[in-house]
């Protein structure tokens, strides 16, 4: 399921930096193209699920900070509750 989110690019880029990654090895590491994490830094690109979870594996973080919609309305649920 795709997940856009106006802070998503600039999250996942943030933690790129922040991993000293370089685009290519970041991707590399994520098994996914260059072409398509530049895309999603871009915010050109939604950020699935899965590329949430294998690019939080390599920035050392959870998913869940990689995807602030899906947190927020995590967080909405359980208010509801």
């Amino acid at each position: 399921m795709p997940v856009m989110h106006k802070n998503t690019a600039a999250i996942v880029k943030q933690k790129r930096d922040t991993a000293k990654l370089g685009l290519e090895e970041a991707a590399r590491a994520a098994s996914m193209s260059v072409f398509k994490l530049y895309r999603i830094e871009q915010l050109k690109q939604p950020l699935k699920v899965e590329d949430a979870i294998a690019l939080a594996k390599i920035f050392h973080c959870s998913p869940l900070e990689l995807l602030p919609e899906l947190e927020e309305a995590l967080a909405s649920a359980e208010v509801a509750r």
